[in-house]
């Protein structure tokens, strides 16, 4: 499903070598929603902008969200749709809800609106 990256020394250190172990993947994702958010008239600098407001939102309304499948090429939870352009054939394949205080990150493994999310404890597999 994801790939195991093992981690060790400081957590800058950590940070380190997860950043580059990982940065294709977080490139592509980048890249993904870029493509997304230019797709519905939305830049680049717009959508993080959007993205640094403060929210009030629990887990429930989260996933509330995610599963969103009401409005076509613009929902959040999708499957391709080969009708469409091609830059608009985005497909969610997981949805990840992360609780940092609580150290909890809720993971729904496929499409979210097939799938229910399950919690994983994030303390448990700190690295020391």
């Amino acid at each position: 499903m994801f790939p195991i990256i093992e981690l060790a020394g400081s957590a800058f250190e950590r940070g380190r070598t997860h950043g580059a172990k990982a940065r294709a993947r977080v490139e592509r994702s980048i890249a993904t929603y870029a493509r997304l958010f230019a797709f519905c008239g939305i830049d680049w600098q717009g959508a993080q902008a959007l993205g640094a407001l403060p929210a009030k939102l629990g887990v429930a309304d989260l996933q509330r969200m995610l599963r969103d499948e009401a409005d076509g090429y613009r929902a959040i939870s999708r499957e391709p749709d080969p009708a469409l352009p091609e830059e608009a054939r985005i497909e969610a394949v997981a949805s990840v809800i992360m609780e940092l205080a609580a150290g909890v990150m809720h993971v729904a493994p496929d499409v979210p609106s097939r799938t229910a999310y399950a919690p994983v404890q994030l303390r448990s597999l700190a690295v020391a």
